[in-house]
């Protein structure tokens, strides 16, 4: 009985946690993105699963992530070090937690938002499942609630 509880527990816990990293940002237009390299290190590692969402602004200290070149898909997270008024709006230097140099200065558009919240290597899972990341949490919640039916039933059987 106890470890039954345990376990469920355990589940819940781990369920909801992935589903407000994975799904929470996306209602909060934002995303969920995977750490691919170790320029944040020891703040976030390779494999750790961020959640990232839009802000109105940022101030120094904020790990962020942006766009290096305007258009391009490619996306980095690094902590804002300095910011500064320009023509066009702020600029913002970035620097990786485990780099000696500055970034190029960037503009408020590039920024794609603040990190939120992460979770230590759940990126692996997140890579591993790709496209189907979404529909893997939404199977996940059905299942916990097939679990949690299955439960009451049995411990009403039980009595």
């Amino acid at each position: 009985m106890v470890a039954r509880r345990l376990a469920t527990g355990l589940l819940v816990a781990v369920v909801t946690t992935v589903a407000l990293v994975a799904v929470g940002p996306r209602l909060l237009g934002g995303a969920s993105l995977t750490v691919l390299s170790d320029s944040m290190s020891p703040a976030y590692r390779v494999g750790d699963l961020l959640a990232v969402v839009p802000q109105e602004c940022y101030a120094v200290g904020d790990a962020v992530t942006f766009q290096p070149v305007s258009g391009d898909p490619m996306l980095i997270t690094h902590r804002v070090v300095a910011s500064a008024s320009a023509p066009d709006g702020r600029s913002y230097t970035t620097r990786g937690d485990a780099n000696g140099t500055d970034d190029e200065p960037i503009v408020a558009e590039q920024i794609k938002g603040r990190v939120v919240a992460h979770l230590p290597a759940i990126g692996y899972l997140s890579l591993a499942l790709g496209q189907n990341r979404e529909v893997a949490v939404g199977m996940s919640g059905v299942a916990l609630l097939a679990y949690g039916g299955f439960a009451l039933v049995t411990r009403k059987k039980d009595r």
